[in-house]
């Protein structure tokens, strides 16, 4: 049951881009959808805040790296795992800043390109939100834990992810 819960959690910010990908296609939506133009504003504000929130947590990292519990870290699959998180949070959060702008002016000139990019920033809203979601659960994780050695996974533990 462990394995199960470990496989959701890395294939979970995917699974959700496929659903809302699904659930665009269910809905027949498109960029003449009503309201697009406050929901990219918004998320564009989104997605600058976690940027911004990422940016502090990096300087935290940096700021702890020499404690016992970072330490400890240093060489495991937790430190591995971390890492791979971070990164495509941090990635996953500026594709969808740059994807709402560029929709923000194709949005305009309807076309098969103005299409695919619609579904490429729905797709990734999906998987944005489970490693924005993730990554703070992480940051809790990370701040609460005494000894995050004895850890296999780094979604052992995790209150919403058990394994």
């Amino acid at each position: 049951m462990r394995k199960v819960f470990s496989i959701l959690f890395w294939v979970a910010p995917w699974v959700t881009g496929a659903v809302f990908l699904g659930l665009l296609w269910f809905l027949k939506l498109d960029v003449k959808v009503h309201g697009l133009d406050n929901l990219l504003n918004s998320m564009i504000a989104f997605t600058s805040m976690i940027i911004g929130f990422y940016s502090a947590f990096f300087g935290i990292l940096i700021a702890i790296k020499e404690t016992g519990a970072m330490k400890r870290i240093r060489g495991t699959k937790v430190e591995k795992n971390l890492k791979y998180l971070l990164y495509m949070a941090i990635f996953t959060a500026f594709i969808t800043l740059m994807l709402s702008m560029v929709l923000q002016i194709v949005k305009h000139y309807p076309s098969p390109m103005s299409k695919f990019i619609f579904n490429m920033w729905f797709f990734m809203i999906g998987v944005f939100i489970i490693f924005s979601f993730q990554t703070v659960v992480l940051s809790l994780e990370l701040i609460f834990n005494n000894n995050p050695i004895k850890k296999k996974n780094i979604t052992e533990g995790i209150i919403f992810w058990p394994n």
